[in-house]
């Protein structure tokens, strides 16, 4: 269940209050962000609106996000974690909309502002993530280890096999 541009606008519009129409992208006097566990808490008590139907997350947990086997279980139990980074410039500039990008640590870099992504897997060499509809985002390890502040399990409905009632794993 992938949503739209439009669909996911709305969700941000209803959590923080953002009007799309107030000003141009990066001086929007309404786009403030928001705190990960308000969505979260919005998603589960109100839910969002894909394709014309309404869809709740069941629940969410905190992950220790300095712990690696916890946010590798978090990959492995969830099918992903919901990430939020302190983004550095550098990971903004080298971002190509729909082509692969690799995030590394750029010495002396400044953060641009807090940023939430999804994290779908991980490997030897360090995390896989979705960020503005980008599902080729490559970042090391020294990278998660030094920008990620927070990370979250969330369960959805759509997770367990609506036969057996079992997840994947």
């Amino acid at each position: 269940i992938i949503p739209t541009t439009e669909e996911v606008l709305a969700l941000y519009s209803a959590v923080t209050g953002f009007n799309p129409n107030a000003g141009p992208s990066g001086s929007n006097p309404t786009d403030n962000g928001a705190a990960m566990t308000d969505v979260l808490s919005y998603l589960q008590t109100t839910g969002m609106t894909i394709g014309g139907k309404v869809y709740k997350i069941l629940g969410w947990a905190q992950i220790d996000h300095t712990n690696l086997d916890h946010r590798k279980l978090g990959c492995q139990l969830f099918g992903g974690t919901y990430v939020g980074v302190n983004l550095p410039q550098s990971a903004d500039s080298q971002f190509i909309e729909g082509q692969q990008c690799n995030w590394d640590v750029v010495p002396s870099d400044f953060i641009v502002g807090g940023h939430c992504i999804f994290r779908p897997g991980y490997g030897s060499e360090g995390d896989d993530y979705v960020t503005w509809a980008n599902w080729f985002v490559k970042a090391s390890a020294e990278w998660s280890s030094t920008y990620v502040d927070e990370e979250y399990a969330v369960i959805t409905e759509q997770w367990f096999n609506q036969a057996t009632q079992e997840t994947p794993g």
